[in-house]
């Protein structure tokens, strides 16, 4: 088990650089998590089957759709939750949701502060989500999986 915890924690590292450097989530990498969510309810299977993700995915899907969050975020968003039960997820996305928020705000003050100041100033465009998700997915991986 503590196998799986590194590697979804190595994994949760690789998706967040590759998010920030390219503003995408491969789906390889997807799939590697796919892989370790299967082992691990294979080893230790759930009590009963946690809806919540796919209540989220309907949630935010009008998001996607506004193109607010990316595909390749919302299905990172939804195989993590699929990694904990439904307390424990349920406080994953609220971790997950804050902490986007955070770097969402950030992301666009720096880039405000940085257009005003240097007009040569090329953005990047979008905003790293999958980074946040990383951060809850990794502390709750660590801490209370």
């Amino acid at each position: 088990m503590i196998m799986i915890k590194i590697v979804a924690f190595l994994m949760a590292v690789i998706i967040a650089s590759y998010d920030i450097k390219d503003r995408k989530i491969k789906n390889v990498f997807l799939g590697i998590l796919i892989l370790l969510l299967l082992i691990k309810n294979f080893i230790t299977p759930l009590e009963k089957f946690n809806i919540l993700p796919i209540i989220i995915f309907t949630i935010m899907l009008p998001s996607y759709e506004q193109k607010w969050i990316g595909a390749g975020d919302l299905k990172y968003l939804i195989i993590c939750g699929w990694f904990f039960v439904y307390d424990i997820s349920f406080v994953f996305y609220l971790y997950t949701f804050l902490i986007g928020g955070c770097i969402s705000a950030y992301k666009i003050l720096n880039d405000h502060f940085k257009l005003k100041k240097n007009k040569q100033y090329q953005k990047k465009k979008g905003i790293p989500y999958g980074v946040g998700i990383s951060i809850a997915f990794s502390y709750f991986v660590m801490v209370g999986l």
